[in-house]
């Protein structure tokens, strides 16, 4: 990905109030259609994983920080902050989707013709958010960490009949379980119109971001006008159906699927990494013989909010310390995945950070008691050594006339002091590294 941050630095595009302006206010849209098509293009250079492990993931579209289902610019930085603390404390590779597809999307439909000025600025500001999370996850890339997934494939003939054959095969089952789909969302849902123009869909929060989203019209289908006389109103399924909710928000959950955890050329054996229930309910209705492993949808918030000490700015310093105890890094990572596959049913990100905070904090605990009774003996074994070299040196230099004989002698036990603590240090890492948790312990401490 260093062709896209290369671009991104030659037009000015690094620091976030330059970002806003440039793409938000400065530029003419025609310059920042320009800069999408770029951003597009020179982010689909990254190659595929190769032998991917358990610890490779690809990320569905909220988790990567597309502005769906909630599309305001914090919402969009907390999940990629999320991510970033995951996948440094977790993964080998993360595989985000590619937050500038929707450059295809336009220029294959409106051409990019915007209807009215709200269009064009919910367009700018989306720019916007993407190349800030560009530079959010930089330090990940760096690291080898994390990239965006190619959404743009170079295909001889036959491998276009074979893809195309496979599309038309999974779409076809997509097709197929949306009626089920639906009844699965609407259980979990209640949709109320509480303007003529706009309709609010609350519910479960495994559905639905926040437990609420909003839906607002330009032009009111007809439909909604029989019931804005008596709003606010919940809204029957079938009216539902014709405004197009259930389509709204399957569709974003068809495309992550589509997109992240189906293709039938590369990427398909990587763990796939999700927030979101619907997506879970697809694909274990779909049924495809080559579903990627699958991780609880509350695995990315649960893990990173069940570690009090980790701040989601802290990932410099958690991939600092990955290079210096790579070991201890992967004993961590062997014991948390064995905590994970026993808790990863539970039904909500609060239970499943309860859950590994009972198993994990006792450790770290533990750790901590073991430092703390190593410090309490080593203070009491090397502060009268210290005590009395220091009398020693002070007394001879308050008299100027410091005995040579003296001097070596208090050198030699400084010293003698030193190789004490170096030694009883070596001895303490030893004992702390045999705990599973020892790299979060050091985590804590660096």
């Amino acid at each position: 990905m260093n062709e896209l941050y290369s671009y991104l630095q030659k037009n000015d595009l690094v620091e976030p109030k330059t970002i806003l302006h440039l793409i938000c206010e400065y530029l003419p849209i025609s310059r920042v259609i320009k800069h999408l098509e770029n951003c597009f293009f020179y982010s689909n250079l990254s190659q595929p994983t190769k032998n991917p492990t358990l610890f490779d993931f690809v990320v569905n579209n909220s988790l990567s920080g597309t502005p769906f289902p909630c599309s305001t610019l914090s919402c969009r930085l907390d999940n990629i902050d999320n991510l970033l603390t995951f996948s440094t404390l977790y993964s080998n590779s993360v595989t985000l989707a590619n937050i500038f597809d929707y450059y295809y999307k336009y220029s294959t439909t409106n051409g990019f013709r915007f209807n009215n000025k709200a269009q064009e600025n919910f367009f700018r500001l989306r720019l916007a958010g993407d190349v800030l999370i560009c530079w959010r996850i930089k330090p990940a890339v760096d690291a080898k960490l994390m990239k965006f997934n190619t959404t743009l494939h170079v295909l001889c003939k036959q491998h276009e009949r074979i893809q195309k054959q496979a599309e038309s095969e999974i779409v076809n089952r997509l097709r197929l379980i949306r009626p089920k789909i639906i009844d699965i969302l609407w259980k979990n849902i209640e949709v109320i119109q509480d303007t003529p123009h706009s309709v609010v869909i609350k519910g479960n929060s495994n559905y639905i971001a926040h437990g609420s989203m909003a839906i607002e019209f330009i032009r009111p289908p007809t439909i909604l006008q029989r019931y804005s006389k008596r709003i606010p109103i919940h809204l029957p399924k079938t009216v539902c159906y014709q405004i197009g909710v259930f389509q709204k928000i399957i569709d974003n959950s068809y495309d992550s699927f589509l997109a992240q955890q189906w293709d039938p050329f590369h990427e398909k054996f990587l763990t796939y990494l999700t927030d979101q229930q619907l997506e879970i309910d697809i694909i274990e209705s779909v049924n495809v013989s080559y579903q990627n492993p699958l991780y609880n949808k509350d695995l990315v918030r649960g893990l990173t909010h069940s570690i009090p000490f980790i701040n989601p700015t802290d990932v410099d310093r958690i991939l600092k310390l990955r290079s210096i105890e790579m070991e201890a890094f992967e004993k961590y990572r062997n014991a948390i995945t064995k905590v994970i596959n026993e808790v990863v049913t539970y039904d909500s990100q609060k239970d499943f950070e309860e859950a590994l905070s009972d198993i994990v904090s006792p450790e770290i605990a533990n750790l901590e008691k073991i430092f703390k009774k190593h410090l309490s003996k080593l203070y009491k074994s090397i502060v009268p050594s210290v005590a009395l070299s220091t009398t020693i040196v002070t007394l001879g230099h308050y008299f100027n006339s410091p005995i040579l004989l003296t001097a070596f002698q208090t050198l030699k036990q400084l010293h003698d002091v030193k190789g004490d603590i170096q030694e009883r240090n070596e001895r303490l890492k030893a004992e702390l590294a045999k705990n599973d948790y020892y790299f979060l312990w050091k985590l804590k401490h660096s």
